[in-house]
């Protein structure tokens, strides 16, 4: 068997999640024996490869691989070595891969991948820098997958909801061939082992909806019964939430991955606003997050509509005019993400713009003026903000 010449062209031969597989293919191998022990030899090589998954917009660029086949011992193994990089990364090889592949009754696999400050992005994450060990292991009905990967900044993507008007239907499928023991079996993943640590002291920024957070974590993902499961803590390092031009600082926040509910994190999120009045306007997330529970409460005790009022137009609810009560609901349509820049907001548009890590603009519907405040994390563990008022008279670093 060989071939020369580009993979493209072999793609539809491929399962569907690899067929956008590009690169030179250069393989030459002979197969002789029989099916219980085949005799493989030969070698193959992949040079300028690149691959994209299109859902996710994964990818990979600087593809390379080499194969060697060898019949030994009455069994044929396939060793392999390789390299790429995130599609944005000029270094080369920031994820490499090595391992072999035993062949015939015996069958097993043995693969080490290595991320050396490996940049990736798949919505809807849009960057995400990591460095670690992933090790797959075992016969191909039981594989083991263990690995360690240390997250050195992380950017997700609040998800905007689509607003098309469209009514969701339940489709309920007769006869489906997917309900057999084997094909349910698969779909839970129950062919392979995993436990994966993932854990980073800060730089896991999630942004979205007027949300603006900084947070470190340490979370497994773990093989379950019914599919992946995640374990573990995230936790507020800082951050605020920007509603309607009012700034909420973020005083508390956690969300907690157990497994009395899988993959449903319990939420413990409290954020605070000082009006004008000396009001301090809370607001609370808590609960499961398939169903949170969200609260607005005062210090001291006011009445939620005098809460929000006070929080938009620095007067009570019974003082608002028709103009001000529009204003309150396009306040409301803009934290559902509703609007030309969707859940990231102007000022997520023009904080990814200048390259900052955070970036707020904070109004004070009293007077008028405001205050600008930028952040960069300028090296590992070390964050500097800077803040200036609209006058240009006060300002603090």
């Amino acid at each position: 068997l060989a071939y020369d010449g580009a993979m493209e062209a072999l793609a539809a031969y491929l399962p569907p999640v690899l067929q956008s597989v590009e690169g030179a293919l250069s393989a030459d191998f002979s197969v002789s024996g029989s099916l219980q022990e085949p005799a493989l030899e030969g070698r193959a090589t992949i040079t300028g490869g690149a691959y994209t998954e299109i859902e996710t917009g994964f990818a990979l660029a600087g593809l390379h691989a080499e194969a060697q086949a060898s019949y030994r011992d009455r069994a044929s193994t396939l060793t392999f070595t390789g390299g790429a990089r995130g599609a944005k990364q000029s270094r080369e090889d920031t994820l490499t891969f090595s391992g072999d592949v035993k062949l015939g009754e015996d069958a097993a696999i043995n693969l080490t991948a290595t991320l050396d400050e490996a940049e990736f992005a798949a919505h809807p994450i849009n960057q995400v820098r990591a460095s670690g060990e992933l090790t797959i292991t075992g016969p191909p009905d039981a594989l083991v997958a263990r690995g360690d990967i240390a997250i050195a900044e992380l950017d997700a993507e609040i998800v905007t909801p689509e607003t098309t008007g469209l009514v969701d239907i339940d489709v309920i499928t007769v006869n489906d061939v997917e309900t057999s023991p084997i094909a349910q079996g698969a779909r839970n993943g129950s062919g392979l082992d995993f436990a994966i640590r993932l854990h980073a002291d800060d730089r896991i920024f999630i942004r979205g909806r007027g949300l603006e957070s900084d947070w470190s974590a340490d979370v497994n993902a773990l093989s379950g019964r019914e599919g992946p499961l995640i374990i573990g803590r995230l936790t507020l390092r800082r951050g605020w939430l920007d509603f309607s031009g009012r700034r909420f600082d973020l005083t508390r926040g956690s969300v907690d991955f157990d497994r009395l509910v899988e993959n449903d994190p319990r939420l413990d999120i409290r954020a605070e606003h000082q009006t004008s009045d000396g009001v301090t306007a809370i607001i609370t997330v808590t609960g499961r997050a398939s169903a949170p529970d969200v609260a607005l409460t005062s210090s001291p005790s006011l009445p939620s509509e005098d809460v929000m009022s006070l929080i938009l137009f620095g007067k009570p609810a019974q003082t608002l005019s028709p103009f001000e009560s529009l204003q309150t609901a396009e306040a409301l349509a803009s934290l559902s993400g509703v609007g030309p820049f969707g859940g990231e907001g102007v000022t997520g548009r023009l904080r990814r713009t200048v390259g900052l890590d955070l970036l707020n603009v904070d109004i004070d519907p009293e007077n008028g003026g405001g205050s600008l405040t930028v952040g960069k994390y300028v090296a590992d563990g070390f964050f500097v903000s800077a803040s200036q008022d609209a006058q240009g008279k006060t300002g603090a670093v």
